[in-house]
């Protein structure tokens, strides 16, 4: 078991509820309303934010690959 898997083991109904939500009109492209901000120095890498939560996701033609989700903290983008 990895740690993204660990983690949403780890989340509350509510958490996981509210995580579903915005995964789902993420990948249905409905980006109004959800919390996007393109990383800086990345030329496709972007973090939806859900409260504490990080989504770290790449934008490739072919749709949208995510790459980690876990809570803010000091380390969430140290490694990308």
């Amino acid at each position: 078991m990895n740690e993204t898997e660990k983690f949403l083991k780890k989340l509350t109904v509510f958490q996981r509820a509210q995580l579903q939500n915005n995964l789902s009109m993420l990948y249905q492209g409905q980006l109004a309303s959800l919390n996007i901000v393109k990383l800086k120095n990345t030329s496709n890498l972007f973090r939806l934010r859900v409260g504490r939560i990080r989504v770290i996701y790449i934008k490739t033609k072919k749709g949208i690959v995510i790459t980690s989700i876990g809570n803010r903290d000091e380390h969430t983008y140290r490694d990308l």
